[in-house]
């Protein structure tokens, strides 16, 4: 008999500052909780438009293993699905940008619980 699973809209938002090379990092996003399942299956970036192009870069488990890019970082998007479970991760690596900048990353998608959930 196949697991119950409760599904629910997935959005959530990250930013970094980028530092004085025009870079920043995003760290291990991804589910947390036992049970839990994230399908991203957008991820838009934002990033002023007034300074130079920051690139994007995402990586699985770590910062070995690129599984996705974007040329540049500013209002770009990604229609890559990523299937997390509990404890899988992904970084977001921005390159090139301005110091100083705010970049942010949006993820929307379906979470999914395990079990049945009132809501």
């Amino acid at each position: 008999m196949p697991a119950v699973e409760t599904e629910l809209e997935l959005y959530k938002q990250y930013s970094v500052t980028l530092d004085s090379t025009g870079a920043g990092t995003i760290s291990a996003i991804g589910p947390v909780n036992h049970g839990e399942r994230w399908v991203i299956q957008a991820t838009q970036t934002a990033i002023p438009a007034s300074v130079a192009q920051a690139r994007l870069q995402i990586f699985w488990q770590g910062l070995t293993a690129m599984v996705e890019g974007t040329y540049s970082a500013n209002m770009d998007n990604t229609n890559t699905v990523f299937e997390l479970m509990a404890g899988q991760k992904l970084n977001y690596v921005f390159a090139g940008g301005d110091a100083a900048v705010i970049a942010t990353i949006t993820l929307r998608g379906k979470l999914y619980l395990a079990g049945q959930r009132a809501y």
